[in-house]
């Protein structure tokens, strides 16, 4: 059954205006209780949002991901850090031997910032997510927000820290189905035998804004994928051209450096033009952490560019 549930889930970032039902909200912060957490510590605290304008707040906390306040329901994970005096950095000098003198050195408000380790709210969450999902609501994620005006808008005490936001809500519309690596590419036995895979970079340039918009959606989708059902890409040795032909003297773009082993979405390579090369295309969505470098790209005085040190 949990198997079938993490089939069904998606990332849902359109919402109905309909509130989730308090019957629903009592169950998931049970899941969220009944969670594991090490020593049986239970460190958390489970924020219940439902304030439209306190949601549009926490969306601005979030570096402006304006999507987030659409949803009718955001469950704010917080944790209360283990004290120094108890063994707070005990786990990690423990599983890294060879930082034991960092850690130890490092000043207490920046290894509680640091430690996601000790706050524990993640199996929480994620208990919270799969039951909701049970009664049809969606939700998505957030890690990116700023912690200090987050626990400002929360009225939280010092001693607690808020560490993930769970933006939940009934689907507006079907969400698409994002394609998993196969098992065989993540799970090893045993002991780990590498197979060699060279680095692939893929290049897109994007202007700077549209870029900027895709960090806050969560998701880039470029000016192609509607119209074309693709993103269009370059080799490293092909994008210049495509730059100088099509952005000559273009100011306020960027170059996206892409790891093509990181992009969920299929890759093929097309001559889609009859040009004598093939491009690589991107068939759907660019997942944001397959995008590992952002680099300016600037045309130079005549208007030509020049390709920047890749990562």
């Amino acid at each position: 059954m949990i198997v079938e549930l993490l089939q069904q889930r998606r990332s849902v970032r359109e919402f109905e205006a309909r509130p989730v039902p308090q019957a629903v909200i009592e169950a998931m912060l049970e899941a969220g209780r009944l969670s594991p957490s090490g020593g049986n510590e239970q460190p958390w605290r489970f924020g219940v949002m439902t304030d439209r304008a306190l949601i549009g707040q926490l969306a601005e906390a979030a570096y402006h991901q304006h999507w987030i306040a659409s949803a009718p329901l955001v469950i704010v994970l917080c944790t209360t850090p283990v004290a120094d005096e108890r063994g707070a950095r005990d786990i990690q000098q423990q599983r890294f031997p060879h930082h034991a003198a960092a850690i130890a050195a490092l000043d207490r408000a920046l290894y509680v910032a640091l430690n996601q380790e000790e706050h524990q709210t993640k199996i929480a969450g994620a208990h919270m997510a799969l039951t909701a999902l049970e009664q049809g609501v969606g939700s998505t994620w957030v890690s990116r927000f700023e912690v200090a005006t987050v626990a400002r808008l929360l009225n939280l005490p010092a001693h607690i820290l808020p560490t993930e936001l769970l933006v939940c809500g009934y689907p507006a519309q079907p969400t698409p189905t994002h394609p998993k690596k196969p098992l065989g590419a993540l799970a090893f036995r045993e002991r780990f035998a590498p197979k060699e895979q060279p680095q692939r970079w893929l290049l897109h340039i994007a202007p700077r804004v549209v870029w900027e918009a895709a960090q806050a959606a969560g998701v880039y989708r470029g000016d192609t994928l509607a119209a074309e059902g693709f993103i269009h890409c370059s080799l490293p040795e092909q994008v210049l051209g495509v730059a100088n032909e099509r952005y000559r003297g273009q100011a306020g773009l960027v170059l996206l450096c892409i790891d093509a082993h990181l992009v969920t979405a299929p890759i093929r390579d097309e001559d889609c033009y009859e040009t004598g090369q093939r491009f690589p295309h991107i068939y759907g969505p660019l997942n944001l952490e397959a995008v590992v470098a952002v680099k300016e790209f600037q045309p130079a005085t005549d208007g030509s560019f020049r390709l920047p040190p890749l990562p």
